[in-house]
Order: C-alpha cells, then sequence, then structure tokens
C-alpha cells in the first residue's frame, strides 16, 4: 500500500508539488514550482525567461508587455487557517519579487504591475 501524504503544514511543497505517489528530489520540486509560476505569468500575457544556472541569485525574469524587467524567486507558501496569513521563507534572495505558490493560485509579493 503506497505511503499516505503527510499533512503538515511545513510539508506544503509537498502537497503543493505533489505528482502522484512518485517522490520527487528537492531540485525537481523546485523545477515544477518555476514551471508553474512560468505558466501564471505567460496567462498574463509576461514574457518569461528561466534561469539555466542552480545557483543564479533568481529563479525567473518576467517582462511586461512595456519592456519593464521583474526579477523573481519562486517558493512555496502555506495559509495558516486561523488568520489567513500566508507564511513563506524570505531569505536568501536579491529579486524584486515572490512568486509564493499556493495548493489552488500563485500570489506576488509585492503584487506585480501587469
Amino acid at each position: 500500500m503506497p505511503k499516505r501524504p503527510n499533512n503538515d503544514p511545513k510539508s506544503v511543497s509537498k502537497k503543493i508539488l505533489a505528482f502522484g505517489d512518485a517522490p520527487l528530489t528537492t531540485s525537481a520540486k523546485g523545477a515544477a514550482g518555476e514551471l508553474l509560476v512560468s505558466v501564471d505569468l505567460l496567462k498574463r500575457g509576461f514574457f518569461v525567461f528561466r534561469s539555466v544556472s542552480p545557483t543564479a541569485p533568481y529563479d525567473l525574469i518576467a517582462c511586461n508587455s512595456q519592456g519593464k524587467l521583474f526579477r523573481i524567486e519562486c517558493r512555496c507558501g502555506v495559509v495558516q487557517k486561523s488568520s489567513g496569513k500566508i507564511y513563506f521563507n524570505r531569505t536568501g534572495s536579491t529579486a524584486d519579487h515572490y512568486a509564493v505558490i499556493l495548493t489552488d493560485k500563485v500570489l506576488y509579493e509585492p503584487p506585480l504591475e501587469d
């Protein structure tokens, strides 16, 4: 019988980036998250450029229709049920914006200008 997923809020990336019962490495989860954010940005009309360097200071660069560039760091987040506050790791990035991946949507902190 397959092992049941962990329902601990700290395992948010396991919930958000689950792919059946297949285990994903940390780097595979990160790549999947970046692709989810890329799709969201493309739907909003941005051009999206993904880093090919694993040590880049941010994950994506998005460009709006006016040519403005946004440096984006992708992070998994969790919503605290009692308060509705969103929590995610804000350390170690020089990006202009965080793309916070939740179970049902992607939020941007600070919000992106379309």
